[in-house]
C-alpha cells in the first residue's frame, strides 16, 4: 500500500500538489486554532472554520464549474478574448476571497467580545491566515501569479476592512451566512 501511495504521490503534478497543499491547509489551521483556543474555552472557533473552509471549497468549485461553463458559452478563452478571461477569472477570485474573509472577520469579532486580550489577538490572527488559507484553495482553481497575488491583496485588504468595520461584512454578505 505504502509503494502505491508513493508512487502516486511520485507522480502528482504541480495541480495535484497545490490541491493537497490547500486541502492539508484547511485542516491544519483550524486545528491549530482549535488547540490554540482551548484554554481561553474558544475551541468552537477551529470547527467553525473548518466547516465554513468545508463550504468554502463547495462554493469556490461551483462558481468555478460556473464561470467556466459561461466563458465557454460565450467563447472568452486566453488567446482569443485575454482581457476578458483574465477579468472575469479576476472578479469571480476576488468576489470569493472577499466574502470569505467577510465570514472570518465576523467569526473573529463575535469571539472577541467575549475573549481575553490575547485570546482576541489570536483569534485575529487565525482570521487573518484564513483568508491566506483561503487563496490557496483558490489558487487550486486559478492558477496564475495575477490571480494568486490579487487575492492576496483582497484578502488582506477585505479581513482589515472587516474587521474594522463589521456591519460592511454583515451588509454585503451577511444574508449568505445564514447558510452555517
Amino acid at each position: 500500500m505504502w509503494q502505491t501511495l508513493k508512487w502516486m504521490l511520485d507522480r502528482a503534478g504541480a495541480e495535484a500538489w497545490q490541491v493537497i497543499a490547500a486541502v492539508a491547509l484547511c485542516l491544519l489551521l483550524p486545528a491549530l486554532a482549535a488547540v490554540v483556543l482551548w484554554p481561553a474555552g474558544m475551541p468552537w472557533v477551529g470547527l467553525r472554520l473548518l466547516e465554513g473552509f468545508g463550504l468554502f471549497w463547495v462554493v469556490v468549485l461551483v462558481v468555478y464549474a460556473l464561470a467556466a461553463w459561461v466563458q465557454r458559452r460565450l467563447r472568452v478563452d486566453l488567446y482569443s478574448h485575454p482581457d476578458a478571461f483574465v477579468g472575469s477569472n479576476l472578479l469571480a477570485s476576488s468576489i470569493l476571497v472577499l466574502g470569505w474573509t467577510a465570514f472570518a472577520a465576523l467569526l473573529t469579532h463575535d469571539a472577541a467580545a467575549a475573549a481575553g486580550l490575547w485570546a482576541a489577538w489570536a483569534l485575529y490572527l487565525f482570521g487573518l491566515l484564513s483568508g491566506v488559507v483561503a487563496c490557496q484553495v483558490l489558487g487550486s482553481f486559478y492558477s496564475g501569479h495575477v490571480y494568486r497575488l490579487a487575492c492576496l491583496l483582497v484578502a488582506c485588504a477585505g479581513f482589515a476592512l472587516f474587521a474594522v468595520w463589521p456591519a460592511a461584512a454583515r451588509a454585503s454578505f451577511g444574508r449568505l451566512f445564514g447558510l452555517l
